[in-house]
This record gives C-alpha cells, sequence and structure tokens, in this order.
C-alpha cells in the first residue's frame, strides 16, 4: 500500500518476524510532569517485545526520535534492510531522520498511524515502561544525556 510522499506501509506486506532485528516500531508519547510535558519516543523490536531504543525531551521533534534510534543502532547493530515501522509524523518524515534510516541502511515503512492494536500491542506501547519508573525520573530537570 502506497501512501503520499512515496512512503509505503511496508509493515503490511511483510511477514511476520521470526528473530530479532528484522522489523522495528517506533512511536512517541508524552508525560505530564510537575514541571511540563515530556516526550519519549521509543523503538519496539517486534519480534523479542522489548524497547531497543528511547529518548525522553522536553520537545517533540526530529532530534527526539533520532536520538532513540542512535541508542537503538547503538545496542543492537542491525542487519541492513531491517524493517522500521512508525507513523507519518512530522518528526519520522523529516530529511534528517530519512537521512538516519538511509545511512544505517534500514528499510523505512510509514502509515498515516501506527495501528499497534493489529500487532497486539498496547498503544502507546512507551507508556507500559514508564509507569513503572518512580515518579521523580519523570522530572524535567533530570539530565539525559
Amino acid at each position: 500500500m502506497e501512501v503520499p510522499n512515496g512512503r509505503s506501509n511496508r509493515l503490511a506486506e511483510a511477514p511476520k518476524a521470526t528473530a530479532p532485528n528484522q522489523i522495528w516500531v517506533a512511536d512517541i508519547t508524552y508525560i505530564e510532569t510537575q514541571e511540563g510535558w515530556l516526550y519519549l519516543a521509543g523503538i519496539l523490536d517486534l519480534y523479542s517485545r522489548k524497547i531497543v531504543g528511547w529518548a525522553m525531551s522536553e520537545r517533540i521533534d526530529t532530534a527526539l526520535v533520532t536520538a532513540a534510534l542512535s541508542m537503538a543502532l547503538l545496542h543492537r547493530q542491525p542487519p541492513a534492510k531491517l524493517l522500521f515501522h512508525s507513523d507519518r509524523g512530522v518528526q519520522y518524515a523529516s530529511g534528517d531522520f530519512r537521512h538516519a534510516l538511509q545511512a544505517a541502511m534500514l528499510v523505512p515503512s510509514m502509515t498515516v498511524a501506527v495501528h499497534l492494536q493489529g500487532l497486539k500491542i498496547s498503544p502507546p506501547f512507551a507508556l507500559v515502561y514508564v509507569k513503572k519508573w518512580p515518579p521523580s525520573i519523570c522530572s524535567t530537570s533530570v539530565s539525559w544525556d
């Protein structure tokens, strides 16, 4: 299924993941803190159902999703042609992020919205992990560098 601007939903046609590092799905959620909103970008490996990369920021921008991708690439060192699926949010559709995917030799896949229900993942999947953290860690005064 082709979506506008040449971005395809390759996930819809992809075979089911049979091992880690074949398909990653990305999402962004937000957390209300006493100091304002905090945004969390996460990348989930569809086979292992583990978060392989994440980043937090006071801004929901390309730097946020690129930082999550950088963490995933550093820790997982995925093979070329891994399928990377996200929604068509401006963060994932930006030229900088598309270049990062291309440099890592990942295959982009996009839909209007990531329909995680069909993947049997509770959206937003990253929020499940946030709820387990102590409230003090969800403070914008904490440095994540």
